[in-house]
């Protein structure tokens, strides 16, 4: 990969390799370790939520022996850049199904979870048995790397090809990155609808939005990256000189809840590009509801990618088979939703979860033409350095 990940990586970092030979994983232990540390456990022995329902007949016959040698594992280890809350739709099907296994999440950011999996790998230390995150470039360096266990999921006929790009890797929801804003200080007439409507605005209003339009950098996260490049690949000069025109007013950001809570205090105006999950959480307060507003961009909607895989290290292998397959499940994209996250899967429709979004509704909404499909290929990062120089002089940062 190149140079200019590296460094990014090299920015947010602040990952520490621990040898977990000898480690104590008993319940009071782990409950003990995630106070402030990001760690939380989801008791597989908490009742279930219903009666255990029989597999569809899509399964294969032999699946049982996944569910039986799960029974001799008792546990799943997860490393995941979203937190426990938002996996809670999934893990209260995953209850229904799998009483006896118990559930512990590691929420790390997405380049510190990788590569502590791979420094864990590397020496032979116990590591995770189940990766979730977002950044695409450390994907396709696992495949490069053979880092993934090889494994046909049961769900995968309701996924499109892009989705599945290697044996065992899984796309298990999409993120639009959204225009944010604060309604009481913004009229109507001032709310951008896309990024040529924010040029336009700032234009003609360049005291009221100097300084006051948050974005997470380009040059610090690779999901901005992925979706200022998508925006320049769709529109090519004409959006470099919307960049040119608000970037010298755009302050960067490096937290999408810093910036949601920036736009609610009045700071910040108008943010762009920022993950659904936080603010659409917030916009279901009604507190917070009556100040934030949001909406897609309508002329380059950008989404991102929320993968998952089995490492070849796993020791839970089983189990983490069956947390990946409830994930892919109707049922476990429609509990993704309840954590912020746009379910991917064909047949789960709007109806299915309550009005909120889903990557066909998406579509639906902005136009085809207008959504920028993610995507695993390598080449939208050969030229990373090169446009971040670009993008850098755009936005008169140093």
């Amino acid at each position: 990969m190149t140079s200019g990940f590296r460094q990014i990586a090299s920015l947010d970092m602040t990952m520490k390799v621990y040898d977990m030979t000898g480690f104590d994983f008993t319940r009071r232990a782990v409950l003990k370790a995630g106070v402030g540390s990001g760690l939380a456990i989801l008791a597989g022995g908490l009742p279930a939520f219903a009666a255990q329902g029989s597999l569809p007949d899509y399964y294969p016959a032999d699946y049982q022996k996944i569910i039986d040698g799960s029974k001799e594992e008792n546990r799943l280890f997860i490393y995941s850049n979203i937190s426990a809350k938002s996996w809670a739709g999934v893990q209260r099907r995953f209850n229904e199904l799998y009483p006896w296994i118990r559930v512990e999440i590691l929420e790390l950011s997405g380049y510190d979870l990788m590569e502590r999996h791979l420094a864990e790998a590397g020496t032979g230390a116990p590591t995770c048995d189940l990766i979730s995150t977002t950044i695409v470039e450390k994907w396709i360096e696992y495949v490069e790397k053979d880092v993934i266990l090889p494994y046909k999921s049961p769900e995968e006929q309701f996924y499109p090809a892009w989705s599945k790009p290697a044996n065992g890797l899984y796309t298990i929801a999409i993120d639009p990155l959204l225009m944010i804003y604060n309604k009481l200080l913004l009229k109507e007439d001032l709310r951008p609808k896309g990024l040529g409507d924010l040029a336009l605005l700032v234009k003609e209003n360049p005291d009221l939005f100097k300084g006051r339009i948050a974005v997470i950098g380009a040059d610090t996260n690779p999901s901005s990256y992925v979706g200022h490049k998508g925006v320049t690949d769709l529109h090519g000069e004409e959006a470099w000189e919307w960049f040119r025109t608000f970037g010298p007013s755009t302050k960067s950001e490096r937290q999408a809840g810093t910036v949601v809570d920036k736009v609610l205090s009045g700071e910040y105006l108008v943010s762009y590009f920022q993950t659904s999950g936080v603010p659409w959480q917030a916009a279901k307060d009604p507190a917070k509801a009556q100040v934030l507003g949001w909406d897609f961009i309508h002329d380059g909607q950008p989404l991102v990618i929320r993968a998952a895989a089995v490492p070849k290290a796993a020791k839970n292998v089983n189990s983490a088979k069956l947390w990946l397959d409830v994930t892919l499940s109707f049922q476990g994209q429609v509990g993704l939703v309840e954590g912020g996250r746009t379910p991917l899967r064909s047949d789960v429709k709007k109806s299915d979860v309550n009005g909120d979004y889903t990557l066909t509704s998406i579509v639906e909404e902005v136009g085809e033409k207008n959504v920028i499909m993610p995507s695993y290929d390598a080449a939208q990062f050969k030229t990373y350095d090169d446009y971040i120089a670009k993008w850098r002089e755009a936005f008169a940062r140093k």
